[in-house]
């Protein structure tokens, strides 16, 4: 036990030294070597290096002011005056012995490629402006770290340091309006939200200024988000979990009844990928975990809720719009770019609307959704070639068996997945198709359209015996393959092979089928390797999909916004209405008016509240629409006493 304890990997604080001034020695000439001044002399230090023999890239630091070259074999008492020490030299033994000296003299020592020696590391830095991020693999890999620095560049565009500024800009203001901490997280969690960064990357300062601002005042006056999503999906949930979380029909119906305790919108998004629940709240509380505890009721008892939890994200607001308009274009599936999620989107929407659960916000969202994934497959290449999941199984028979043309294949499932499926075997030669499904009619129905022949479900351990691929996609909550179906027809296939794709969400095939000796059984998960290969062409066009998604979150959070200003725009127009009967009434009874007369000055009177209310409600929506509506909806209730 205790040379186990010995050989576990360090654990590191990490922490910023202000190296201005101070002496850092650096024991090696080479390339790391190198990369070590350069950072340390980014820090402000003064460096010394002790090497016999310098690369060019170190030899031209040789005339900078603050580096000190020793040209030399590393000696006992060359660390002498140092504030750091690193130890790069080509030999171990000499690393070594620079930690040992560095221990003696109680100095900080950083040892290359020997991490148990280390008493701190040298990190990969990214700066942009005030901005400094650290990227370290702990001493195990500088050539890690620096492709994890190069990957987090990418993210991480010049515009984040002005960004960060911004924020940092606004910090005595938070402190001083949001006393309570749960304030001040609540208002960064959203501040740093990636659709502020895209508004102050697309439209400057003063719009993101100004969104912020409407986030202050939100969080100020107590508002809870407007729109909420909790889910799991291919990303963040294994298969064993996800297929829990794949309620049906039934189970979704029941989900959207019990939510309707919490929430006043509501919309299940259940696929074989993914199990996402769309929100409205109602009041002021979150209701996240009220969310995450029925969902664990419902679906999850036999699992612990702190694992379940785990696994769940929860998004809110443009956050929720993005990831739904993601979703919908096809760039959020486990296949780039798949079609069928596009009509679960919109089963989504009507099977909510059918039971009373769909409002203005969310048929607002769904709708602004099915328009992106439309967008998305009409303007860009991103569904232009045909890959899905049903595809992908096709793709990886044809790896593991080769050419399909001498390979008879047994379908079980005759709905969407199986019809793709099909439909891509045809495609690619399959010598022979057998479609079994429980209902016969369907089967029969399938395999007439490609060419195949529909067997009888009771007859599926002969089917399985005469067939070299099996790819099973059935809606079945258990297994419908199983070990006691498989086995026999094994023996009477006397140890030739038989290949099992599962793509069916709860699982078709017992987990214990790839145990027999023979079968080869792949799951859904095993095919995104496959999809990797496929997606060559469709990821190339992910930026533009990108864009369109970006232009409807935009559009969609003017909505939003927009929404704001309508309870002050009916309240308003109320008010005006009621002044208007009054006097109109009062000045008919006055007047002794007929009908005629009557219905003269009644439109009039209208007229002048139309003309009245037209540049309030025209200047209140464009000010929401630029995120700054807050100042002028408390005017306008102060002025007109609409509270």
């Amino acid at each position: 036990m205790e040379a186990q304890a010995e050989n576990r990997p360090k654990t590191y604080f990490p922490a910023f030294l202000d190296l201005t001034g101070r002496i850092a020695v650096v024991v090696g000439g080479g390339d790391v070597a190198a990369r070590k001044v350069v950072g340390l002399l980014a820090a402000g230090a003064r460096v010394r290096v002790v090497a016999p023999e310098l690369d060019r890239s170190l030899e031209a630091m040789v005339s900078v002011e603050r580096v000190e070259v020793v040209r030399r074999e590393y000696r006992a008492g060359d660390l002498e005056g140092a504030f750091v020490v690193v130890a790069a030299a080509s030999d171990p033994e000499v690393n070594r012995a620079v930690a040992a000296e560095a221990v003696e003299r109680n100095l900080l020592i950083n040892v290359v490629d020997l991490p148990e020696l280390c008493s701190f590391i040298v990190p990969s830095v990214i700066r942009r402006d005030e901005l400094t991020v650290a990227i370290s693999t702990g001493g195990m890999s500088p050539a890690m770290a620096k492709q994890v620095r190069q990957k987090l560049e990418e993210v991480l565009v010049p515009e984040y340091g002005p960004f960060l500024r911004l924020l940092g800009s606004l910090r005595p203001r938070i402190r001083r309006e949001l006393p309570v901490p749960a304030q001040r997280e609540a208002f960064w969690a959203e501040a740093v939200g990636s659709s502020v960064f895209q508004l102050f990357r697309s439209q400057g300062e003063a719009a993101t200024l100004a969104r912020l601002e409407e986030i202050l005042r939100r969080v100020r006056d107590g508002g809870s988000c407007r729109l909420m999503a909790v889910g799991l999906n291919h990303r963040t949930a294994p298969v064993e979990l996800r297929e829990r979380l794949a309620p049906g029909g039934d189970g979704v119906a029941a989900l959207l009844d019990r939510l309707a305790g919490v929430a006043g919108e509501r919309i299940v998004l259940a696929t074989c990928n993914r199990m996402e629940v769309y929100v409205v709240p109602r009041g002021e509380k979150d209701i996240d975990g009220e969310i995450r505890a029925l969902l664990h009721g419902l679906f999850c008892l036999e699992l612990d809720e702190a694992e379940l939890a785990s696994h769940l994200y929860t998004l809110r607001d443009e956050e929720a719009a993005r990831h739904l308009f993601s979703v919908a274009a096809g760039i959020d599936s486990m296949v780039l770019g798949e079609t069928q999620i596009l009509g679960q989107v919109r089963d989504a929407l009507d099977l909510a609307a059918a039971r009373g659960a769909v409002g203005s916000m969310l048929s607002a969202l769904f709708q602004r959704a099915l328009a992106a994934g439309k967008r998305a497959r009409t303007e860009t290449a991103i569904s232009r070639s045909a890959v899905s999941v049903s595809h992908a199984a096709v793709e990886l028979a044809r790896g593991v068996v080769g050419d399909l043309a001498s390979s008879t294949v047994l379908l079980v499932g005759a709905g969407e997945m199986g019809e793709l499926a099909a439909r891509n075997l045809t495609d690619n030669g399959a010598a022979a198709l057998l479609v079994v499904n429980r209902s016969w009619d369907k089967a029969k129905e399938l395999a007439n359209r490609y060419g195949g022949v529909a067997v009888p479900w009771d007859d599926i351990g002969a089917a399985l015996e005469r067939a070299d691929i099996v790819i099973s996609s059935t809606a079945s909550p258990v297994p419908v393959i199983e070990p006691g179906l498989v086995r026999p027809a094994m023996v009477r296939r006397r140890g030739r092979p038989l290949m099992i794709v599962d793509i069916a969400v709860p699982r078709d095939v017992d987990p214990a089928v790839g145990s027999i000796e023979g079968v080869h059984l792949y799951d859904i998960d095993d095919l995104q390797s496959v999809v990797k290969g496929n997606l060559k062409e469709r990821e190339r066009e992910v930026a533009a999909v990108e864009a369109i998604v970006q232009e409807e979150v935009v559009a969609f959070s003017s909505w939003l916004r927009c929404q704001e200003v309508v309870p002050t725009l009916v309240a308003l127009r109320e008010r005006l209405e009621r002044i208007r009967r009054d006097e109109v009434e009062r000045c008919c009874r006055r007047l002794r008016l007929d009908e005629k007369q009557r219905n003269a000055v009644e439109a009039m009177a209208q007229a002048i509240v139309n003309k009245v209310l037209h540049s309030p409600t025209v200047r209140l929506k464009e000010q929401a629409q630029d995120g700054a509506c807050g100042l002028y909806v408390d005017a306008v209730r102060e002025l007109f006493d609409l509270d």
